[in-house]
């Protein structure tokens, strides 16, 4: 140790446990920059104040904050609410990344680099009216669906909703494309003719429509299996799809076992005077 200019990075590191390539890193993003040069050497020296500084970063590290938060809340001189607000949005972050996890252990059990060959049933069919209360939100994926179930179900469970028993339950998904993040979804249940139920729920008809349809029998990771030969029956036939739309027969809230899942996978097809020129 230099008594005059203070600690050496690399002592430093070694009494914090910060190694020196991210005490660096840190340095350029305003976080433990180094007390004092030494004018004569240009070597930049920490003091001995900043070690139980740099301990607190350690931890905040450990628990996953970015740079960005770290200075926030070194700058914010340790304000318990600054901490406690950033504590949520990592919390929400941490949970979003156990979800994705999940759902990658799952693809992971379920890999099989055979190709599913088993045909399904590909319709032409008529989609008929149907009336429903339906609910609309903007996803951060759709591994969120089923929360947006859970508010649905909450919001029609008091009685006033006409919900048909046993009537059409699915999901609209409105991107004109598919997307990772960020997801347009819009779920319903039919009802009993017009209903006017209290925001976020909105009452609607769905027109009749003419679809392509083919049933999935099972969980949802098998859904390519149906979507592949949905495909080919389009491009067998000339025809052009909108966005996709799934009909709920039997659906997790209804059995558990993912086998006894029954799912109508629709494509609305789009006229040739609908499809806008490129």
């Amino acid at each position: 140790m230099n008594n005059i200019h203070g600690l050496r990075i690399g002592v430093f590191s070694q009494l914090t446990g910060i190694s020196v390539r991210m005490l660096r890193h840190y340095g350029t993003h305003g976080v433990l920059t180094p007390a004092a040069p030494d004018p004569a050497t240009g070597y930049r020296f920490y003091s001995s104040g900043q070690v139980p500084e740099a301990l607190l970063v350690a931890r905040l590290r450990d628990a996953g904050f970015p740079v960005r938060d770290i200075r926030t809340i070194l700058g914010s001189g340790r304000d318990t609410g600054v901490l406690a607000a950033l504590s949520r949005e990592r919390r929400r972050a941490i949970h979003r990344d156990i979800v994705a996890a999940e759902a990658q252990l799952s693809a992971l059990t379920a890999l099989d680099l055979r190709l599913d060959t088993d045909p399904v049933p590909v319709t032409r069919t008529v989609f008929p009216a149907v009336d429903v209360v339906s609910l609309r939100e903007v996803l951060p994926d759709y591994n969120h669906e089923h929360h947006l179930w859970e508010r649905l179900r909450d919001l029609t469970s008091d009685g006033t909703t006409p919900v048909v028993p046993g009537g059409l339950a699915g999901a609209l998904y409105h991107d004109a494309e598919f997307r990772e993040s960020q997801t347009d979804v819009e779920i319903f249940v039919q009802v009993a003719g017009s209903s006017q139920p209290d925001p976020p729920l909105t009452h609607r008809a769905i027109p009749a429509r003419d679809v392509v349809t083919a049933t999935l029998h099972g969980p949802y990771e098998r859904m390519g299996t149906v979507t592949a030969q949905i495909g080919a029956h389009l491009v067998e036939h000339g025809l052009e799809a909108g966005p996709m739309m799934n009909i709920h027969r039997v659906s997790p809230a209804q059995d558990p076992d993912p086998e006894a899942w029954v799912t109508d996978v629709v494509f609305p097809l789009i006229q040739s005077d609908d499809i806008p020129a490129t």
